[in-house]
């Protein structure tokens, strides 16, 4: 196995190329979950996977619950299916809160207020369906906890990893809360040994070819509960070493993955996010323009499997302006395969396409 050959299995594993799913809900329980900080981008990271989807498909898995958005894995938000949700918050919500221990002690965060906010969250989702931030936080603020240094956004987080909320009806296009156990009825608890495993099967499957140290990276798990997976799901599994690091995968028997040559990526998408190391995808002097210093990961042109350079999307109406910026001057190939995938894009959202290319 070579370079090119990981980034094409990759592709593959990650539905980018012959997927097989047309229901959001069961592309999420293969995938695990999908990073969405920036959600209308992650609606893409759905639908460029899907067989066939729109913008209001993908919503509509949100508002019915078969999808929900929450905080998981790591400290950020992720799109999960809502059966994986329950097992998944009891294997990592510990780290993430043991993670966020010492600023919410700063905050005052302390068990009894949390108890106290709890209470009223609880309250307010009961009498609602769904419920905005405002909301809660103008409740919150008649209590006495005010959104100082973002206080608001620390007591939602810690409700979502406790399992008491999860993402509501959109209202608007703005994202709202409800009671989890009103969308799905909690699950009964796995053993730590079947959860861990069971996240790196979905994870080498999805994808592979991808190190133990990719692993720790997106799941957040400790290095002895990654060890602890990777024992027990190898005989499932092939593996290559390359340099000192080893690859797992499945055998997808595809190497060049057909009507694949160039997709347009959405920010944040987990082609990019997924791998601790990513230079099977890019170079190491365009990192920084691929991802910023504080973290952000732009759209990008995924050509050949490898990163070709950024784009950017405006919506005006009833159109969507796609731009592209190529690291170099794009051949004509690639121009109009641009093009297609910006029609695509504009299929999706159900708007009118204007493409312009900066550097043709």
């Amino acid at each position: 196995m070579i370079i090119d050959e990981i980034s094409s299995g990759r592709i593959v594993n990650q539905q980018l190329s012959g997927g097989v799913f047309s229901d959001p809900s069961e592309l999420l329980l293969y995938m695990g979950a999908l990073q969405a900080q920036d959600f209308p981008m992650s609606k893409w990271a759905a639908g460029i996977r899907l067989l066939s989807a729109t913008e209001a498909s993908v919503e509509e898995a949100v508002d019915n619950g078969s999808i929900i958005r929450t905080h998981v894995l790591r400290p950020t938000w992720h799109l999960v299916a809502a059966e994986n949700v329950w097992w998944m918050l009891e294997l990592t919500a510990p780290h993430i809160k043991n993670s966020m221990a010492s600023r919410n002690r700063q905050l005052g965060l302390t068990e009894e207020v949390t108890r106290k906010c709890y209470s009223l969250i609880g309250k307010l989702l009961t009498d609602n369906d769904s419920v905005e931030r405002n909301e809660i936080t103008l409740a919150l603020e008649k209590i006495g906890i005010y959104n100082d240094d973002n206080r608001v956004a620390h007591i939602l987080l810690l409700a979502e990893l406790d399992g008491l909320m999860g993402s509501g009806k959109l209202h608007n296009g703005k994202h709202t809360y409800r009671l989890l156990e009103k969308i799905i009825p909690r699950s009964s608890s796995l053993p730590r040994d079947i959860a861990v495993a069971k996240l790196a099967v979905i994870y080498f499957s999805s994808r592979g070819p991808a190190t133990a140290e990719d692993f720790a990276w997106w799941s957040g798990l400790p290095a002895k509960d990654v060890r602890r997976a990777i024992s027990l799901i190898e005989k499932d599994f092939l593996h290559e070493k390359i340099d000192s690091l080893i690859y797992w995968f499945k055998d997808t028997g595809q190497n060049t993955p057909p009507g694949s040559e160039l997709l347009l990526l959405p920010a944040f998408d987990e082609m990019v996010i997924s791998y601790k190391d990513r230079s099977a995808l890019i170079q190491k002097q365009k990192m920084t323009e691929v991802i910023s210093k504080n973290g952000m990961f732009w759209p990008v042109i995924l050509y050949r499997g490898f990163i070709a350079g950024l784009w950017k999307r405006t919506i005006k109406n009833n159109t969507v302006l796609i731009e592209g910026n190529f690291f170099r001057k794009p051949a004509k190939g690639m121009i109009k395969l641009f093009m297609q995938q910006a029609k695509t894009f504009g299929d999706f959202l159900q708007k009118t396409v204007i493409v312009k290319i900066n550097n043709e």
